[in-house]
């Protein structure tokens, strides 16, 4: 069992900062976003992308900048709350790396 407590509270065990992107060709923006030095997780949540960006802050520019470099046209970019999926995948990648 990875967690167990109630969803509040299973939202705060991730502490890292999570952005969501809205973008067309969410598979390469992925791939393009997991080769930034500021990101340390992307992937597809549903219609958007869900990135963990650590401790780091104001990485919205550069997010953008990223894909537009790779000619991948950004709606929106934003810094969001996790979702318990998100607490979820943080935890799988934590227990994974032996933190």
């Amino acid at each position: 069992m990875i967690a167990f407590d109630t969803p509040k509270n299973i939202k705060k065990l991730i502490t890292e900062n999570l952005y969501m992107i809205v973008c067309e060709n969410k598979e390469k923006a992925v791939a393009v976003l997991e080769k930034v030095d500021i990101v340390d997780t992307a992937y597809i949540y549903g219609s958007i992308i869900h990135l963990n960006v650590g401790a780091r802050q104001d990485v919205a520019d550069a997010l953008t900048t990223a894909l537009k470099s790779a000619n991948i046209p950004c709606k929106q970019v934003e810094l969001i709350k996790p979702s318990l999926e998100d607490v979820f995948v943080s935890l799988i990648e934590k227990q994974e790396s032996g933190l």
